[in-house]
């Protein structure tokens, strides 16, 4: 265990560690602390203070009882059952980074940027099932025809879902997306 201790702190100090046949490689050394099994199922201090009355500066919820409201704070928020399943699924994960914030407080902060996310892709679900599967798109010589038109996973220049949204066309509120 001390060789490996050593090793460690070779690889960190000059970023390079030697491996089979003397060949040496790079290894991109980032310094962590490493926590005990103890320390990480620890409850961070700072969550504790959060109580259903809101910050207690005088005390403490107990780790048991802040886990539970924890729970109950994001519990209430559900989704609808028209919620398509690969969002669903997204947001119970969301739901359950959130319950982790008790033990790593930076969990809610972490939640609540995902959840931007989990937005774009409720998003862009709906706007694809709006079209069946099809973008309509009009190229500036005003061609509409099918092969134009942006469909999930297609591979030509401008169709995927990510090139549509990302900028390359822009769409119009009546649905049509034309190419910049």
């Amino acid at each position: 265990m001390v060789a490996r201790a050593e090793e460690a702190r070779h690889v960190i100090a000059t970023g390079c560690n030697g491996g089979p046949g003397n060949r040496r490689r790079r290894v991109l050394a980032i310094a962590m602390e490493i926590r005990t099994f103890a320390e990480l199922i620890a409850p961070d201090q700072r969550t504790l203070r959060f109580t259903p009355l809101g910050l207690s500066t005088g005390g403490v919820l107990n780790p048991y009882g802040a886990a539970e409201l924890k729970q109950q704070v994001i519990a209430s928020a559900d989704l609808t059952d028209a919620v398509p399943d690969g969002v669903r699924s997204s947001f119970e994960r969301l739901r359950m980074l959130h319950s982790y914030g008790v033990l790593w407080y930076d969990a809610f902060t972490v939640a609540g940027h995902l959840s931007l996310l989990l937005l774009q892709q409720a998003l862009r679900d709906r706007f694809v099932e709006l079209y069946g599967g099809a973008i309509p798109l009009e190229k500036k010589s005003g061609d509409t025809s099918p092969e134009s038109s942006a469909k999930p996973g297609s591979k030509r220049r401008g169709t995927t879902n990510a090139r549509l949204l990302g900028g390359l066309c822009r769409v119009r509120l009546d649905g049509v997306a034309r190419f910049k």
